[in-house]
């Protein structure tokens, strides 16, 4: 792992500060604002990053690695042995699935190790996460096959003879493919087809909204089909799109040179050209697009904005959790926090709690306790950000504080760990008074070691005033980790801590400086012990 931070090709890596935040000689951002962080990659960027809710983000390189990146820094990297094709998808449960060959994919999980492989006997043309933690893939002999959360082919659905180009998620139980002869079918998750549809033209793209599946022909149309295969509308397109999405509530298509907004009637709302359009991303509202060696952002209602400009070419763009990550030419990955929010048309935002769930409704799924509610609640709660809170932040804020609890006081019902875990997670980024007021209780009582480690993070999201007495803690966690199952994860968590120490507190007490050491030391992960040594490195101004 320490070889990832190594300079390559005489290229300067500078310390901005002591939260392992990195520049790379030769980039620049004159426009927008500056990276929050900067890695260098042992190659250049394959296929679009991925940025989960959490801010890590995954990267595919051209020397063969997975990378999984916080903060600037790597927490692991997964040797895929093969050159990888892309792209990456992350199930909800933070499985990591990537394409190696024509016709592999591999599955890791959050800590970096192997799920499952996966050799399909034909070439894959596309891949996506269904429900249940289903990974959806389509071949070059027009057949859509389910694997499991664990690679085990859970049902194979033939589409027609054409090679599937195109797989999406549509709402309730659809998902929707489309193969290269014009054919587009509806199938459930149990592998039953709802409906087929044949097209006089070729489907060049394909994007799913909350009731109907919208596609864009090789004759110039952009259809809307409903879910029993009826359509919907039809208008005519004056260029041809290469991707198609949602992006709050329009359709964004983009061509090779323009940017398109329509709504739901397929009515033009807004367009932007550039001279020539490399990788896009549609996230939130909007869409991220890299135009020659600068990166901008592109909203329905809004003129572009740049988030960056760069002194080499831009390959990759990738958004989530409110961050943008941009790969350059230079194997370069860079972290900027500037991802769209949703938004009604004009600009007005829509609190995520008052549009898909109210939290009222995350009210009742808590209490229902069924494994399907669980399902829900771990959902929701993993959307849950400061903006979000808008209009319900003292309720939002309350329930949170119940989830987190081992028993909730309102029902007295056991919260699974997982779920108490994704609840403290969100009171981190809310990150107020009484929030870290209720950290400070939690951590002196909790005996899980999973909410553990999420108290931990939630610590250094919120920032420690005075960290001696969580660094103690931390300490004795990390005394009786060692070979333990979650060994790694707390000394991670614990070398956060130290980190966030210094950052808000401004100096780093003796324990912490133990803590720092232990966490060098076998039998913890290479990774682990490489990363508090860059640390310690840092704080020390070394």
């Amino acid at each position: 792992m320490g070889s990832m931070n190594v300079v390559r090709g005489g290229r300067r890596t500078i310390m901005l500060s002591s939260v392992l935040l990195f520049f790379v000689g030769g980039m620049s951002a004159t426009d927008g604002a500056p990276p929050i962080w900067t890695f260098v990659t042992g190659g250049r960027i394959v296929g679009s990053p991925v940025v989960t809710e959490t801010g890590r983000v995954y990267a595919v390189a051209e020397d063969r690695y997975l990378y999984a990146v916080e903060h600037g820094v790597a927490r692991w990297r997964y040797d895929l042995r093969v050159r990888p094709i892309g792209p990456i998808r992350v199930s909800p449960d933070g499985t990591v699935v990537v394409r190696t060959r024509a016709d592999s994919l591999v599955a890791v999980n959050p800590g970096g190790g192997t799920v499952w492989a996966y050799r399909h006997r034909t070439e894959i043309g596309s891949f996506e996460h269904g429900g249940d933690g289903q990974v959806l893939l389509g071949d070059s002999a027009g057949v859509v096959t389910a694997l499991s959360a664990t690679g085990r082919v859970v049902y194979r659905v033939a589409i027609g003879d054409s090679p599937v180009t195109a797989i999406v998620r549509g709402s309730g139980y659809h998902v929707y493919a489309a193969t290269r002869d014009g054919r587009l079918a509806a199938i459930t998750d149990g592998g039953a087809r709802v409906f087929r549809r044949l097209f006089e033209a070729r489907i060049e793209a394909m994007a799913s909204t909350a009731d109907r599946v919208v596609v864009f022909l090789s004759d110039g149309r952009l259809i809307a089909v409903d879910t029993f295969g009826r359509e919907a509308w039809t208008i005519g397109v004056p260029e041809a799109a290469r991707r198609l999405g949602v992006a709050g509530v329009h359709i964004a298509l983009i061509s090779d040179e323009a940017v398109w907004f329509f709504d739901d009637s397929g009515t033009t709302v807004g367009s932007d050209r550039f001279d020539g359009l490399g990788d896009t991303v549609i996230a939130g509202d909007g869409v991220f697009v890299a135009a020659g060696n600068a990166v901008y952002s592109v909203r329905a209602s809004q003129p572009r904005a740049p988030v960056a400009r760069f002194s080499s070419g831009v390959g990759a763009i990738g958004a989530g959790g409110g961050r943008v990550a941009v790969g350059t030419d230079d194997w370069v990955l860079s972290s900027f926090g500037n991802a769209h929010a949703t938004a009604r048309p004009g600009g007005v935002r829509v609190p995520y709690w008052r549009t898909s769930y109210d939290y009222l409704f995350l009210k009742d799924q808590i209490s229902a306790g069924t494994d399907q509610a669980v399902r829900a609640t771990r959902e929701m709660i993993s959307r849950v950000d400061r903006a979000d809170l808008a209009g319900s932040y003292h309720a939002i804020r309350e329930l949170l504080i119940e989830v987190a609890t081992p028993r909730t006081p309102r029902t007295g019902r056991a919260i699974p760990p997982d779920v108490r875990s994704a609840a403290v997670r969100a009171l981190g980024r809310v990150g107020d008074v009484v929030v870290r007021d209720f950290l400070a209780r939690a951590v002196a009582a909790e005996t899980d070691p999973f909410v553990m480690v999420a108290i931990f993070d939630a610590f250094t999201d919120t920032g420690i005033a005075a960290p001696e007495p969580v660094l103690e803690i931390a300490a004795r966690y990390l005394s009786n980790a060692r070979g333990g199952e979650l060994s790694g994860e707390i000394a991670r968590a614990a070398v956060d801590l130290v980190i966030a120490s210094h950052r808000y507190a401004g100096y780093v007490p003796e324990v912490g400086v133990g803590l720092l050491r232990r966490a060098m030391e076998a039998p913890f992960p290479r990774e682990i012990r490489e990363y508090a040594l860059t640390a310690a490195r840092q704080i020390d101004g070394r």
